[in-house]
Order: structure tokens, then C-alpha cells, then sequence
């Protein structure tokens, strides 16, 4: 368990996973967020993909999002482990 700012990030038990994870390092194709998540015309896209990018860069599985304050996982954080079906911002088993 990693502590980031305010919160405490945990890994989930694997009796709570669903569908199958990625395997392997995140595809570039999938940094971006999903249109449907987050249209790249959404007020403040360009600087949620910047601390998304950089928040990859540095190992960190989330990042503060700049708009709500609200902790967001990394593309690269969601593609080690199953699908939730939560809607997640930057979910990479959607299809694109």
C-alpha cells in the first residue's frame, strides 16, 4: 500500500477482479483516454493527459485530476488488472 497525498492506494483482492487484464507493458495507442471517457475537447483535456503522462513517467498508479481534486488511476495502473466496469477515465480494455 502506497500513501498519495490523501489518500491510500490498494491493490484490489483478486476475488473482486473482472474480465481479463493486459499483458505486458501499456500499447502507446492507449495513453490517451477514451473519446467516450473524455472527449478531447473537454475543458482541461490537455493538462489531465499531461499529468496522466506524467504520472506514468514516475511509476505513480494515480493522479490528482486537475478540474475536481478527485484521485484518477493511469491507463498504465488499469492495464495490469481485469476490467472493473466503473467507467474509468483512462480504462485501456475499452475498444478502440
Amino acid at each position: 500500500m502506497a500513501a498519495l497525498g490523501r489518500i491510500q492506494f490498494r491493490s484490489m483482492p483478486s476475488s473482486s477482479k473482472k474480465g481479463a487484464a493486459g499483458s505486458g507493458p501499456l500499447p502507446d495507442d492507449l495513453r490517451l483516454p477514451h473519446p467516450d471517457r473524455l472527449s478531447p475537447g473537454a475543458r482541461g483535456y490537455d493538462e489531465v493527459c499531461q499529468r496522466h503522462e506524467a504520472a506514468m513517467a514516475a511509476g505513480l498508479p494515480l493522479y490528482e485530476d486537475p478540474s475536481t481534486g478527485l484521485w484518477v488511476m493511469t491507463a498504465a495502473t488499469l492495464w495490469g488488472r481485469p476490467c472493473c466496469n466503473n467507467r474509468c477515465r483512462h480504462c485501456p480494455h475499452l475498444e478502440r
